[in-house]
């Protein structure tokens, strides 16, 4: 792999992992927002 596809690489990695995260925060916000209204 040359430089330029591996920074893309890590680049890409970089931003699935924020993706993920968020995701995953997103889902105890959400849960904890539902539980609250019930």
């Amino acid at each position: 792999m040359s430089a330029l596809q591996v920074h893309k690489a890590k680049k890409a990695g970089f931003f699935i992992k924020i993706i993920v995260e968020n995701r995953e925060k997103n889902q105890i916000f959400t849960s904890l927002y539902f539980h609250l209204q019930a």
